[in-house]
């Protein structure tokens, strides 16, 4: 794969591609090195990649996978040992530096935009639980479209249900949740034709709105770095329960049906 066939006006320095005048995201600029230290440990993260994964492998075209916003290549890396193709085009720089740490090879540190990128070039993209930070996202799913080939395959995860909404989307940089039917409206309305969607986590929509958006919204919740992280983490008979419930739910996924309900949504289009 040359990375050139897609890009052009950055440099490459000790592992990276770089670009100047990068615009600053919603997003805490400590998270990429906080999530570094989880993520590999985490139930949340973990599972997540199978989810994304299934999708991948059913949906994804001939070509590189270009994982947008992908922080600290905890996707890209799973990807990559799993026999795809990834690109990292991350903007944060701790998020670049820690996915060469994780052996990656292709990382681009930019934003994903026009300015660098060719048009009608890039077969696939995911943007992984990043939409949300993106204040303009219709400017953003334009841009997505107008670098994809004809075709091209086009992977979302986003965090789902308003009124789940608490102090850690706050502290997250989240500018919204979703519902499947308002976001594949904002797919459809951008040049993307649905695949597949569902929901995700459905195990976690009870706890998350009884411990995160009641105290939330009554000004009992108060969120930091450190007890995002904790929150990662749970006893081992509870990680059984989680395991348990996402072994159901990776079942249904894998037989391309649907989830009615969760905390998170995986999406799928088609560049019209």
């Amino acid at each position: 794969m040359q990375l050139e066939d897609y890009f052009h006006g950055l440099t490459y320095n000790d592992g990276i591609w770089h670009a100047s005048g990068i615009e600053k995201i919603s997003y805490p600029l400590d998270a990429n090195n906080s999530y570094y230290e989880i993520e590999d440990q985490s139930f949340w993260f973990r599972n997540r990649n199978q989810i994304i994964y299934e999708a991948i492998k059913k949906y994804s075209i001939s070509g590189p996978i270009f994982d947008v916003g992908g922080g600290n290549g905890f996707v890209s890396d799973n990807l990559n040992e799993l026999g795809f193709d990834v690109v990292l085009v991350e903007p944060g720089i701790y998020g670049c530096l820690n996915g060469r740490e994780r052996g990656l090879r292709n990382i681009v540190n930019t934003n994903f935009d026009n300015t660098h990128f060719y048009p009608n070039s890039i077969p696939n993209v995911g943007i992984f639980d990043v939409l949300e930070h993106i204040e303009n996202q219709h400017q953003f799913l334009k841009t997505i479209h107008t670098n994809m080939i004809p075709d091209g395959r086009l992977f979302i995860t986003v965090p789902a249900i308003k009124t789940l909404w608490s102090e850690e989307d706050n502290y997250a940089g989240h500018y919204r949740r979703y519902r499947i039917k308002e976001l594949c409206k904002i797919i459809d309305d951008n040049g993307f034709e649905m695949l597949y969607t569902s929901y995700f986590y459905s195990f976690l929509v009870i706890p998350i709105y009884i411990f995160r958006a009641i105290p939330s919204k009554i000004g009992f919740y108060k969120i930091s770095s450190q007890k995002s992280k904790r929150q990662h983490f749970s006893n081992q008979n509870t990680n059984k329960l989680l395991e348990m419930f996402m072994k159901f739910e990776l079942n249904i996924i894998k037989k391309g049906k649907s989830i009615l309900t969760g905390s998170s949504i995986i999406l799928v289009t088609r560049k019209k």
